[in-house]
Order: structure tokens, then C-alpha cells, then sequence
């Protein structure tokens, strides 16, 4: 067998060295997978809804939209989308090294996940169900979360209804 003739410190910075260096992007994945008790906007007594999934960091921004789910007000989307390099690992998990003893990390509250409700209408603009934020910083790395969110108005006085059903998943995968 073959002994190295080096000091044990040195041969144990060398095996630190191969581990995985953690990447610097993270990845959101979110399931929007229904709602419950939305406003109805139509005349019939329901409304025709869809979601606008959009990812915010800074300067940078990804959207994407569900489909349509016609004359409900408890609508079942199960879409899954995948916001890759959305958001710096530091900002949301914080920077151990800027810490203070004892104190936890500084986050960056302002990287959230926004999420719209609309109705969709043939005749004229579609209308607003509401809105809602998730803040990613704090979230648990590689670990799904399962939430219902509520919806808020959009604009201050209008009358809004309904939770949003959302598994989030933040990932270095």
C-alpha cells in the first residue's frame, strides 16, 4: 500500500476540497394546484379563472400563466413551473459569513413568488380575482412545502375571495 507522506491537515483539506461546492442559483419549482371559494364574476354565479405565476429578483423577472378553468369558482389547475437560476442562494439563505454572533442572517424579503387570479371574459378585459406574494427568503432548501394562501385585492377596496392551494419547492438541484 501506498502511504503519502504529508501532514494529516493537508490530506484532509484535499478531501474537503471534493465536495460538491454549492451552486450560487437557485431553482423555484411551484405546483399551482387549485383554489377555493374565488368570486364569481360572471352572470351565471361563477367565473372562468387562471393564474399568472411570475418569480421577481431584482431587475430580472419569468412568468407563466395556467390554463383556463371555464365556470368555476374552485378551479383544479395541477401545473408545475419551473423558474430556473431565479434567485442567489445568499439572498434567500442569508451569508453566514456577514452574520453577527449569534444573530441570524440578513434575507432579502423583496425575491417573492407573485401570483394573480383573474377571470377570464370573452367580452372586454379580464378581471381581477386577486393577487398574492410568497416571499422566498426563509424558505427550506430542497424541502417541498404544501400551503394554502389567501388572496388579496389587488387594489385597496376591492372585494376579494378565496385561497390559492401551492407546493413550492426551492432547490440547488
Amino acid at each position: 500500500p501506498v502511504v503519502e507522506d504529508k501532514p494529516l491537515h493537508q490530506i484532509s483539506q484535499k478531501i474537503e476540497s471534493k465536495e460538491k461546492p454549492k451552486k450560487q442559483f437557485l431553482t423555484l419549482v411551484v405546483d399551482v394546484v387549485s383554489a377555493r371559494n374565488l368570486m364569481a364574476k360572471d352572470e351565471r354565479g361563477t367565473s372562468d379563472p387562471y393564474c399568472k405565476v411570475k418569480v421577481k429578483d431584482g431587475k430580472g423577472k419569468q412568468k407563466e400563466k395556467t390554463k383556463v378553468i371555464p365556470k368555476t369558482c374552485d378551479p383544479v389547475w395541477n401545473q408545475t413551473f419551473t423558474f430556473k437560476g431565479c434567485c442567489n442562494r445568499v439572498a434567500v439563505e442569508g451569508n453566514p459569513e456577514m452574520a453577527q454572533d449569534g444573530a441570524a442572517p440578513t434575507l432579502n424579503w423583496d425575491i417573492k413568488l407573485k401570483i394573480s387570479c383573474a377571470d377570464q371574459d370573452m367580452m372586454g378585459a379580464d378581471e381581477n380575482l386577486g393577487v398574492l406574494f410568497v416571499p422566498l427568503a426563509g424558505l427550506p432548501l430542497n424541502k417541498k412545502r404544501d400551503i394554502w394562501v389567501p388572496l388579496a385585492p389587488k387594489v385597496e377596496g376591492q372585494p376579494v375571495s378565496g385561497d390559492i392551494r401551492l407546493r413550492l419547492l426551492l432547490t440547488d438541484a
